[in-house]
Order: C-alpha cells, then structure tokens, then sequence
C-alpha cells in the first residue's frame, strides 16, 4: 500500500516537472490563430487584401519567431499584433457586408420603383389612345348623318 502511493506520487511529481519544463505557447497565438484562419475563409482577402496581407505577415512573423527562434515572448507580442488586427478587419468586414446589403437593398428598391413608374406611364399611355379611338368613333359617328 505505502509502495502504490509513493509511486503514484513519484508519478505525479514527474509530471509536474516535466510540465514545469515544458516551453509553454504563448498565450496569444491559441487566440489568434483562429481568428487568422477564419478571416481566410471568408471575403476578408478579397475585399480588404492589403491589410489580409498585413495580417498574415504579422502572423507568420510571430510563427517564425515560435518555431524558428523559439522567442516566445517576442512571438507572443506578435500574436497579440495580429489578433488586434483581425478583430479590425473582422469588423471592417462586417461593416463592409452591411454597406453592401444595405445597397443592394436601395438598388432593388429603386428598380421597383422605376418598374412601377414604366407600369404606370403605360397604362396612362393605354387610357390616352382610348380616349382617342373613342374621340375617333365619335366624330365618324358626327359626321355621318
């Protein structure tokens, strides 16, 4: 009995020192990460591809910095530049998307209302000859006595 627990304690002092030992991740990059990937998927690098390029730079920058260096502060300061830099071009981009909704929706409504205007002149159009065939029949009815 006294033998198990020493084990088990060993074992879990092992693994407190070799998580200890471990290089942690840098907090940002969990966060960012996502962020980067998600915007890819979306219209982010064809609506707004100067600053989706930016993005990735800065990204990668970081990456580098992570995997190549192994700097995991200054990596972490570029993750942090980077996920500021989504959440910016993710609200660029959604603002984007409502502008564009919101045209789309002013184009509709003018096209309505330009449809309505042709229906109505044609029907004015219509009422007007006739008036006139009538106005004809008339006067050919007038004339013959």
């Amino acid at each position: 009995m006294i033998g198990t627990c020493r084990q088990a304690i060993c074992i879990l002092l092992l693994g407190a020192v070799l998580a200890a030992c471990s290089a942690p991740v840098p907090s940002w990059r969990s966060k960012t990460a996502p962020l980067v990937e998600e915007l890819g998927r979306r219209e982010a690098p064809a609506m707004f591809p100067q600053e989706y390029r930016s993005l990735l730079e800065t990204f990668e920058h970081g990456e580098a910095l992570y995997h190549v260096r192994k700097d995991d502060k200054g990596a972490d300061s570029y993750y942090r530049l980077a996920f500021q830099k989504a959440e910016m071009l993710q609200s660029e981009v959604q603002r984007a998307k409502k502008r564009l909704a919101t045209e789309k929706q002013l184009r509709v409504a003018e096209l309505a209302a330009k449809a309505e205007e042709e229906k109505l002149l044609r029907a004015a159009a219509e009422a007007e000859m006739r008036l006139r065939a009538q106005q004809l029949a008339r006067s050919a009815e007038a004339v013959q006595p």
